[in-house]
Parts: structure tokens; C-alpha cells; sequence
């Protein structure tokens, strides 16, 4: 499973959702929207943060931590 946090650097949410994704034990990693402008025009990124999951987006906006973890498992059960 390969999860992307697609931010602003400004974003007041992200370093929240980090935590929440370090304390599940989820790798992931950050693109941010003044370095790859491109992959945020092609998928249509308009919201901070934004969670892809397997190069498809997961969910837009803060999740609660119980929708993380509902995201991560029913990506989990979906590879079985």
C-alpha cells in the first residue's frame, strides 16, 4: 500500500495526520504543493491535506482518526 499526504506547507492539519499515521505504523510520504505543482493540477488538488492511497485519492480534508483507520483497513482488505 502506498499512501501520499498531497499538502501546503502552510497546512494546519498535516502535522496532526502525520502523528495519527506514525501511531498506526503507516509508511507514507508528503508531496507538497510548491514543489510538485503538476501531480496537483493532474489529479485536481484543491484541499490540504489530501490522502491518496495507491495512486488514488483516498479522501480530501482532515480525517477523524477513526476514518483513517477505516481508510487504511479497507485498503488492506481490498488487497487480500
Amino acid at each position: 500500500m502506498k499512501v501520499e499526504l498531497l499538502t501546503t506547507r502552510e497546512c494546519p492539519h498535516v502535522m496532526q495526520l502525520k502523528r495519527y499515521l506514525n501511531e498506526m505504523g503507516v509508511k507514507y510520504s508528503s508531496k507538497f504543493s510548491d514543489e510538485n505543482a503538476e501531480y496537483f493540477t493532474k489529479y485536481d488538488i484543491r484541499c490540504s491535506p489530501t490522502i491518496m492511497i495507491d495512486g488514488k485519492i483516498a479522501y480530501r480534508g482532515m480525517p477523524t482518526p477513526r476514518k483513517l483507520r477505516d481508510l487504511m483497513r479497507a485498503d488492506i482488505l481490498a488487497q487480500i
